[in-house]
């Protein structure tokens, strides 16, 4: 969309009143706001997932649907379950996604903590969780990217156990 399109839409949005304009608005607000990796295929659908998940991600910890890295396991595309994934502790629904049937499909059920973070597709980072908590700076920005980009773009369905109730002090992040 360029800067007359988005003028020209905010100017008519302007006019509207309600839950139409005020949707407009947010979708115009999303557009020009959320990640670049969301701008080169932009999807409204999208923006109403990035509203979601910033609500979801303000709850405490004990509200979230828990899974633990062996029920996670169950939702891997097959068997008429969903494609999750966990990042961070984060569980994402990405059963929508062609990406995660094909190229990604090795992290379905899975963890994807330190693969993302050390942007790897080497099988033994998949689930790997002794170096969760203890990623350098370079791969826990990388991680932090992949995360703002996720959660613009799929749905959050619950939080990983072991990521917020295990440590290596057995204290947990309850992020």
């Amino acid at each position: 969309m360029s800067n007359k399109a988005a003028n020209t839409a905010v100017k008519l949005l302007t006019a509207t009143t309600g839950v139409a304009g005020a949707s407009g608005l947010y979708l115009l607000y999303d557009y020009k706001t959320c990640h670049p990796m969301r701008k080169i295929k932009y999807e409204p659908r999208e923006g109403l997932v990035r509203l979601h998940n910033s609500c979801v991600n303000q709850l405490p910890y004990s509200v979230y649907t828990k899974m633990s890295l062996r029920d996670l396991e169950s939702f891997n595309g097959k068997n008429g379950n969903g494609t999750y994934f966990s990042a961070a502790g984060k569980i994402y629904d990405v059963s929508t996604s062609d990406m995660f049937a094909s190229a990604y499909s090795r992290w379905a059920g899975r963890d994807a903590t330190v693969a993302l973070a050390k942007m790897s597709l080497k099988p033994e980072d998949i689930s790997r969780t002794d170096i969760w908590k203890s990623l350098d700076e370079s791969d826990q920005k990388s991680l932090v990217s992949w995360l703002s980009y996720f959660d613009e773009k799929y749905y959050i369905r619950g939080r990983l156990k072991e990521y917020y109730e295990e440590d290596n002090n057995g204290s947990g992040n309850q992020q």
